[in-house]
């Protein structure tokens, strides 16, 4: 029997079912694009009314305080319920897509030991989700601040007043914050793809093992 004809069938198999895996894994979208969010809702703690931040006139605001929610969308909690006097200010967040609310979560921006976020149960449109906890984004607070939320403790939340700063260029530096958060969901992503990897291997190396 030709084992090397054997080993080279195998071989390619696995590297096409691991490209196959990481291109679902890399292409995999949330709910709503990004451009999909027309308006991002807060009412919350130093918010006389609330603040509404449009797409089509923030659109670097709008597409930052999605991204502290859009990874959350569809996925199982990852947090216990903290205690009460642990979470400080609290602010909800609401998104609006196709002219409708879409997706509610509470924000926790200055929770102790990181900022927090709640999914509750009643969802815009009478649907209902798993309620649950979540470990929010490290950029929470200075993206909150940025959209015009004061928040005492944070550059720029002192005193706002709701009264939202100039919209950010698309050459300003990030945060140092933002920077953790890519650099968490960079190592997540290379976390994925490494275990499929390996479990591809072993699967060929259990197959190559059987034939011999």
């Amino acid at each position: 029997m030709d084992h090397r004809g054997t080993y080279r069938m195998l071989a390619g198999a696995a590297l096409t079912w691991l490209g196959v895996t990481a291109a679902v894994g890399l292409g995999a979208a949330p709910a709503y694009a990004q451009a999909d969010v027309e308006q991002v809702t807060l009412t919350g703690e130093g918010l006389s009314e609330p603040l509404e931040v449009r797409a089509d006139e923030s659109p670097e605001r709008c597409a930052a305080l999605y991204r502290e929610v859009s990874f959350l969308i569809g996925e199982r909690p990852d947090a216990d319920e903290p205690e009460p006097d642990t979470l400080g200010p609290a602010y909800t967040l609401v998104t609006v897509v196709d002219g409708k609310e879409r997706h509610r979560f509470e924000l926790y921006p200055l929770a102790d030991g990181g900022p927090r976020v709640f999914r509750p149960k009643e969802q815009p449109g009478d649907r209902k989700v798993r309620e649950g906890w979540y470990h929010g984004r490290l950029s929470m607070p200075e993206t909150l601040v940025a959209a015009g939320v004061p928040l005492d403790g944070v550059p720029g939340g002192v005193g706002g007043g709701g009264v939202a700063p100039p919209e950010p260029t698309a050459t300003a530096d990030p945060g140092v914050l933002g920077l953790l958060d890519d650099w968490r969901e960079g190592m997540q992503l290379t976390v994925a793809v490494t275990i499929a990897i390996a479990a591809g291997l072993a699967g060929v190396a259990l197959l190559i093992r059987r034939k011999v």
